[in-house]
């Protein structure tokens, strides 16, 4: 699957160090699904600018957190993600 990016939540699967949106937006809320994760898997996000705005680590498999955040990003970029999707939830 490749990454979704027209609709909302975004489903990004695929990280990397390319910017996925630009410009300003509200994020509500994250949440990264992992079934094959394990202990030490990581998913970072950063805004167009590279400051780490949302990192989690796994504690093992079947691993799935949520975050409500609410706050006004400068861009993203999803750039490592170990395993799963994530899904970042914005207006």
């Amino acid at each position: 699957m490749a990454n979704v990016l027209d609709q909302s939540p975004w489903i990004i699967d695929t990280p990397g160090a390319g910017v996925l949106h630009t410009g300003k937006f509200r994020v509500y809320s994250i949440r990264w699904v992992s079934p094959a994760a394990a202990a030490g898997h990581t998913c970072t996000i950063t805004d167009e600018d590279g400051k780490i705005k949302w990192e989690d680590v796994a504690s093992g498999a079947n691993y799935v957190t949520e975050s409500r955040v609410e706050s006004d990003w400068k861009g993203v970029k999803v750039t490592v993600l170990s395993s799963g999707k994530v899904y970042i939830e914005h207006a």
